[in-house]
């Protein structure tokens, strides 16, 4: 029986035990009536123990001479039966009771139930208010009315105060961006009222841990907060509650208060009032957000919902026990809908809760109305909600917390976050630079904006950002020579790295700024009139390049040139891979492995001791006779090198896929490094994340509007017809004359330093070998998906006028490519 009621074994023997050393003597007592008790109890426990197989119990009583007795076990009696029958049945009846008896009182509260064919009326549940020491709740409040709206001198105050309480947890967020997703929310609800001249009270207390956790914890707090005597909602009227997961994002609205004093409203909260009063369903209201005035009559329905919390009462109402704060609030009004049903209005005359889902790629910066109506309404909602986000402690999963689902919340978030708040930094003449960032700039004829126009009057106006082995070489030379007289690139050396590189970063933009004509102690002093520009290849794909430019080159102009991804990749390891053997003669000479003829000559033109090594270590693999590189070894040396590149990168992308990182950049860790830790990581390891072009325009578009770029094929710069047409759509994006005599076109028909054939295009340098089949063939596959991103990406912000423009994007459009 014991072992069926769950009761381990090990404690009767244990028990057993000490009985026994009482009887045989182990255990020493006085021979008193308490030790005759002991022995009966020993009795009782054998004759219990009997049935059970392990349980042996032995005689309980000596022999006058005190010598110990071998005892046949004892036998139960049925007296012994029937009291541990009876005993068993007690307990079993009480737990019953125990169980039950909350459940049945809140029916007897609630009218639910007849006794002896009498409707017993509801009691009222009394709550001690803390600190107070007195009931608060239950009769008429005095100087009231009917409706509870207390004193007369609080009703001759039309639209008395508001206050906002919200809450989240006080412990730090376990997901990767918890903490700063919940402290814009919470300065979203702070704008919102601070606009509308609102208190607020922010709780990261739990006032009734034991009973009433998570959601439920905003019951008793604005059951507190409602106190007549509480000092901090003195004057105040209504209470505005807000979920930590819910923002405002028409921070204009303000709720119709007239309307509701008319009425006489106290609950104002979205629902269906079918689904609620009639059906009982839990979804038929949201208690994510509602108004509550500060009345009596608000304090008992708080009591209400509240009394509802016991897990018995729970598993009574439905939802199997696991009825939250939502479900008891629609009970209570369903159950007692006589009692509230006049004083609440179930709003439906404006989004109260929007669901974020609806409204997600909706939005449409500084405009009033949705790209597309939710539910036939284009209307901006008054407040979205991110129900089943958990953007803060994440998901639980076999145990363990984790943040998969959280990170496709995050951009929706973002997106409407920046929405709302765009309505607040307007009143101070800013504006975020686009739906997806933080960064904010200057209205246009702000004083504000014409300070920045006048500092950043010499630096560039528009940045060639790459690819790298995209074609900006040539594109710079072209510049650099004088293919329009209203166009001037900076002096030296063609690539500054100004936003890429840290130590260049560092420095300064007056530093930046001398890069032009060396002229300037100041910003926004220098001579001439011509539009300032740069060529960095790294820009496009460094990951602190795009904000730093936006901050401080908010106008500029953004000319990208993408080239086919696998013949990138390709041309980039080539490069890495002469310079891995040729050091410095790598820029001297396009086919530099046929120039290393010597030990020494490895030693002279060495760059760094790990090249060098290298370098050595494929002359002993490759030379002839000491007097050349072999060239069909060099071959097998650089597409096994290659191919070994691309399978760890590969499998360091595949982890990152399967990991809980907000972003792949984030995954390799690329932000939080040093410069020359960067360059290596960029250099040396992403030859594939580099050509996945969609995550880098993604990044720019982020802080630059689409007509603000230029996006060109570098294929169309291996012709001097369609190299033509690219300059005359660069002069067309900067504002300047695509034809007449500031323009050389004869420019386009040469070739530039960098070519290798005499074409126009940049060919960088010879190959002494190419990717073999089947890895283009596993190449292409891995950037097809990416390709039709990308290409979809411009057709729908309108980058592009047709796909065709870029042959390798019209590939990958093709049906079952991919």
């Amino acid at each position: 029986m014991l072992q069926k009621a769950g009761v381990v074994i090990g404690d009767c023997h244990k028990i057993m035990r000490i009985l026994r050393g009482f009887h045989h003597g182990q255990i020493q007592s006085p021979r008193t009536s308490a030790a005759a008790g002991i022995s009966a109890l020993c009795d009782s426990l054998c004759c219990c123990c009997i049935a059970m197989p392990k349980c042996l119990c032995s005689a309980c009583s000596r022999s006058a001479s005190g010598s110990a007795a071998a005892v046949s076990p004892a036998r139960p009696t049925i007296k012994y039966m029937l009291i541990v029958y009876s005993t068993t049945v007690l307990i079993v009846a009480l737990a019953a009771l125990s169980f039950f008896l909350p459940a049945v009182l809140f029916q007897v509260r609630s009218n639910h139930l007849r006794i002896g064919g009498r409707k017993v009326e509801p009691a009222q549940a009394n709550f001690v208010m803390p600190h107070v020491g007195r009931t608060l709740y239950g009769g008429s409040t005095s100087g009231g009315d009917a409706r509870g709206w207390g004193s007369a001198a609080a009703r001759s105050a039309r639209h008395g105060e508001v206050m906002m309480v919200t809450a989240n947890q006080p412990l730090p967020c376990t997901t990767r961006r918890g903490d700063w997703i919940m402290e814009l929310a919470l300065r979203n609800k702070l704008m919102y009222a601070t606009l509308h001249d609102y208190k607020t009270w922010w709780s990261t207390e739990l006032v009734s841990a034991w009973d009433l956790e998570a959601a439920w914890n905003k019951i008793p707090l604005l059951y507190i907060l409602m106190h007549s005597e509480s000092p901090v909602t003195q004057g105040i009227e209504w209470l505005l509650w807000m979920d930590d997961d819910a923002i405002f994002t028409d921070m204009n609205f303000t709720f119709p208060f007239d309307d509701y004093d008319a009425q006489g409203i106290n609950l104002v909260i979205w629902g269906d009032p079918q689904r609620v009063f009639r059906a009982n369903d839990i979804q038929g209201l949201n208690t994510g957000v509602f108004l509550l005035r500060k009345c009596e009559w608000s304090r008992q329905l708080m009591a209400e919902v509240a009394a509802l919390a016991t897990p018995s009462i729970r598993r009574q109402i439905g939802n199997k026990g696991r009825i939250a704060e939502q479900g008891a609030l629609t009970w209570v009004l369903h159950s007692q809908s006589a009692k509230w049903k006049d004083r609440v209005q179930l709003e439906r005359n404006f989004t109260m809760n929007g669901n974020w889902m609806d409204y997600a790629g909706k939005w449409v910066k500084g405009q009033k109305t949705l790209v597309a109506p939710v539910w036939g309404n284009d209307k901006i909602p008054f407040v979205v909600q991110y129900a089943g986000c958990q953007m803060c402690r994440g998901h639980s999963e076999n145990g363990s917390w984790h943040d998969q689902g959280v990170r496709k919340c995050h951009s929706a978030f973002l997106e409407a976050y920046t929405f709302g708040d765009d309505q607040v930094l307007s009143s101070i003449g800013l504006r975020h630079l686009s739906m997806e960032t933080h960064l904010v700039r200057a209205n246009e004829g702000t004083e504000l904006y014409q300070r920045h126009l006048r500092m950043t009057r010499c630096l560039p106006r528009f940045l060639v950002i790459g690819t790298q082995k995209g074609g900006t070489s040539s594109f710079h030379w072209l510049l650099k020579e004088g293919w329009h007289q209203g166009v001037q690139v900076n002096n030296g050396e063609k690539e500054i790295h100004y936003f890429s590189w840290d130590d260049n970063f560092r420095k300064g933009p007056l530093e930046y700024q001398k890069r032009f004509d060396g002229s300037g102690e100041r910003l926004g002093e220098c001579t001439g009139e011509r539009v300032r520009g740069e060529v960095s290849a790294t820009y496009l794909d460094y990951p602190k390049a795009a904000e730093r430019a936006a901050q401080l080159l908010p106008g500029a102009k953004i000319v990208m040139l993408l080239r086919e991804p696998v013949s990138r990749l390709v041309s980039s390891f080539n490069m890495k891979w002469q310079v891995e053997i040729c050091g410095k003669l790598t820029w001297t000479r396009s086919d530099c492995y046929n120039g290393i003829t010597s030990v020494r000559l490895i030693n002279e033109n060495s760059v760094a001791s790990k090249q060098r090594l290298a370098a050595l270590a494929v002359w002993n693999k490759c030379n002839v006779e000491k007097k050349r590189l072999d060239t069909d070894c060099l071959r097998n040396d650089f597409v096994a090198k290659l191919t070994e590149r691309i399978d760890a990168e590969v499998a360091r992308l595949d982890g990152c896929a399967r990991s809980n990182h907000d972003d792949i950049v984030s995954c390799l860790g690329l932000t939080a490094l040093e410069q020359a830790h960067l360059y290596a990581e960029m250099e040396d390891r992403n030859f594939i994340w580099r050509s996945m072009y969609v995550d880098h325009v993604q990044r720019w578009l982020k802080v630059y509007p689409p007509e603000a770029m230029l996006i060109v094929p570098s294929e169309a710069l291996k012709e001097a017809e369609s190299f033509k047409k690219v300059m005359g759509h660069f002069a067309g994006l900067l504002g300047l004359p695509r034809a007449g005599p500031q323009v050389n076109n004869e420019l386009i028909d040469k070739a530039s330093p960098a070519s290798a054939d005499g074409k126009v295009h940049e060919n960088g340098r010879s190959y002494v070998g190419e990717a073999p089949a089947d890895l283009t063939i596993r190449l292409n596959k891995i950037f097809c998906p990416k390709n039709q991103e990308l290409a979809q990406l411009l057709l729908d912000k309108k980058m592009i006028g047709k796909v065709d423009e870029f042959p390798w994007l019209a590939t990958a459009l093709k049906r079952d490519v991919c």
